[in-house]
């Protein structure tokens, strides 16, 4: 149910045994972040998407800057930034009352408090972007555009735009740092047995589907 959404259909997802996508900076209860414990358990939690910039490009409103270059904005650019920096403000302030966001934060300890604060759903999965653990700001995908943009063609780099290759990500400080949060935040006793079960798999009624093997 990754977009917008009609809540009828999660209703008809979840009775089927499909997984939710809460995705952090659009779970919210009126103008506020919703508090991620109210995360639904049957779903896939993240803190962006694909077509969103990684977490440290967010931060920093990249998206605006892109979409006002491209040609893809329909209000004025002012505007857009305005509402972005509040929605990062809201999100950081509510990581930072919980005491997951120190005051003075850099901004891989703002990535590293926002992925603790999502940590505290019961959601079934976790995702973490490696986009996100190696400090990336350029945005991957951009929606509406084909030819006007590179998508998936931006080579994976780090904060200070440096190549990052696959075979150096368990080298990097950065990526081992995350990692180590997750498991902080994901392998404690107390979630490993919270009593949280993957959803009851139905059988098919597609007549057309291929036998069980």
């Amino acid at each position: 149910d990754l977009g917008t959404v009609e809540p009828s259909a999660w209703e008809f997802l979840a009775a089927r045994g499909v997984l939710g996508t809460p995705v952090l900076w659009f779970e919210q209860e009126g103008d506020g972040p919703r508090d991620p414990r109210n995360y639904r358990q049957e779903a896939f939690a993240s803190v962006g998407t694909h077509d969103l910039p990684p977490t440290a490009g967010f931060l920093e409103s990249v998206q605006v800057d892109l979409r006002d270059g491209l040609g893809l904005l329909e209000r004025p650019v002012g505007v857009e930034r305005e509402e972005a920096q509040q929605r990062v403000d809201r999100w950081l302030a509510a990581a930072r009352a919980e005491g997951l966001v120190p005051q003075d934060a850099t901004v891989r300890q703002q990535i590293e408090g926002l992925y603790r604060y999502l940590g505290r759903a019961p959601s079934l999965l976790h995702c973490v972007q490696l986009v996100d653990a190696v400090g990336e700001k350029r945005v991957q995908n951009q929606p509406g555009t084909s030819d006007e943009y590179p998508n998936w063609q931006i080579p994976l780099a780090d904060e200070n735009g440096e190549v990052v290759l696959v075979e150096g990500t368990e080298q990097s400080e950065r990526v081992r740092s995350l990692s180590r949060v997750m498991n902080e935040v994901l392998g404690s006793e107390e979630r490993r047995h919270r009593g949280v079960a993957a959803p009851e798999q139905p059988s098919t009624t597609d007549t057309a589907a291929p036998p069980a093997r």
